[in-house]
């Protein structure tokens, strides 16, 4: 073989290997997790303290009587710049459309530690109370439900029966804080 061609046969065996250790260079490298960076976040919770109670004074209710139910419900609520609503909404759907006709009208006052916030009157529909910009804390609400019963009733029309007119409902949402 010629001397040329064994040189080039070398200079390009050196070039293979110069060019398949490319890949495999050593440059150091190294990492590390940040720590400490934890935060906590807040609550906004509601429950109902025992059951609706209503009004003792009347056994048998019958057309012409306004009735009067108490619900108690306690608010956890905590986090920086945390706002909310007040919702509450007394829930007819599950009753026929006979009980529905007869308790026509009522009211729902809610107060929040012994303060009464605006409600308003509704038909078988829910209140928004206005909003309530209420900072961080633990509070006791009171609902009050005013269901009448229609005078004007028809016939026999709902005599001797048990009705249900438990399902109230108060929802607390989170609003934008105050800036």
């Amino acid at each position: 073989m010629q001397k040329k061609t064994k040189a080039g046969i070398a200079a390009a065996g050196a070039a293979a290997l110069l060019l398949g250790g490319l890949g495999t260079t050593a440059l150091w490298s190294d990492s590390a997790a940040s720590s400490g960076a934890t935060v906590q976040t807040g609550v906004l919770d509601i429950e109902a303290a025992g059951a609706l109670q209503w009004d003792q004074s009347i056994n048998a209710i019958v057309p012409g009587d306004t009735l009067t139910g108490e619900q108690a419900f306690t608010i956890e609520a905590v986090g920086d710049n945390l706002a909310f609503d007040l919702d509450a909404d007394w829930d007819t759907s599950g009753l026929s459309q006979e009980v529905q006709d007869a308790i026509t009208a009522g009211h729902i006052d809610i107060s929040v530690d012994g303060v009464t916030l605006d409600g308003g009157t509704f038909n078988n529909a829910a209140v928004t109370l206005p909003e309530e910009d209420l900072p961080e804390g633990d509070y006791t609400l009171t609902a009050e439900v005013v269901v009448d019963f229609d005078e004007d009733t028809p016939d026999q029309v709902l005599q001797d029966e048990t009705l249900d007119l438990s399902d109230l409902a108060v929802t607390v949402t989170q609003v934008p804080a105050a800036p």
